[in-house]
């Protein structure tokens, strides 16, 4: 009987569980420096989304700084290139900085991370030319 109730629950949650946001950014989008902002509680459907991936096609080298619009510090927010993980230069405990090249054709950047239901806030994406 408890095992019923128990597979009855994964079948009625699982989407909750396992639902993700899918985005594809191009940056830059807009004439340069811009910022943009990206919340982190996703409902669609009543469908909580809890995991974070967006493609992200860079079309000239760019600095991007993820700014965490509350207090708490980031956690399992990360950047991903086809050679592996990119490393990010801390600012603050709620603000990130990473250099951006430009890719081979077809290649693409991603953005990974966790969402923790309810968190009502979000992070701001800024954009800026690549000084080198």
């Amino acid at each position: 009987m408890m095992t019923r109730l128990v597979f009855c629950c994964l079948v009625l949650f699982s989407p909750m569980l396992f639902a993700g946001t899918y985005y594809q950014l191009h940056v830059p989008s807009k004439a340069l420096p811009y910022c943009e902002f990206m919340p982190f509680d996703y409902v669609e459907k009543k469908i909580v989304k809890t995991e974070l991936y967006n493609r992200i096609y860079i079309k000239q080298p760019v600095t991007l700084e993820f700014i965490r619009l509350d207090s708490k510090p980031f956690t399992g927010l990360q950047l991903w290139s086809p050679k592996g993980q990119v490393k990010a230069t801390r600012l603050s405990d709620t603000k990130y900085r990473y250099e951006l090249p430009t890719l081979n054709k077809g290649e693409i950047y991603e953005l990974r991370g966790i969402l923790k239901h309810p968190a009502k806030s979000g992070f701001q994406i800024c954009v800026s030319a690549l000084s080198r």
